[in-house]
């Protein structure tokens, strides 16, 4: 299923009830206001036998970021696939903003 351009849900053998999609849906939202601009989020969730296997990728021209997980409920797959992918947010944040060196104001020389 495509929410939008910069959205992609796909499913596979994995059935979200409306409330769990929509809460997921939100959580998304909020991910890419925290993203790097213009940056594409897909999540995928297969269901090949017991446990839930999921994968979240938010990926920008700069920056990718990549989580996956297993677990028997998808909102609780998605609860670890979103703190990790916050983790790496805000490890790119933090390198991103304080990696820029400082340029020094060129200094005069007094001339005597």
């Amino acid at each position: 299923m495509i929410l939008n351009k910069n959205f992609s849900l796909m499913e596979y053998g994995v059935y979200l009830e409306p409330k769990v999609e929509s809460q997921i849906k939100a959580r998304i939202e909020r991910l890419k206001d925290l993203a790097p601009s213009n940056a594409k989020i897909k999540l995928k969730m297969v269901m090949p036998f017991r446990k839930v296997r999921g994968e979240l990728v938010i990926q920008s021209l700069e920056s990718t970021f990549t989580a996956s997980a297993k677990h028997d409920d998808p909102l609780s797959l998605f609860d670890h696939l979103e703190q990790d992918i916050l983790n790496q947010l805000k490890t790119w944040k933090a390198n991103r903003f304080s990696s820029s060196p400082q340029k020094k104001a060129p200094q005069l020389i007094a001339a005597h």
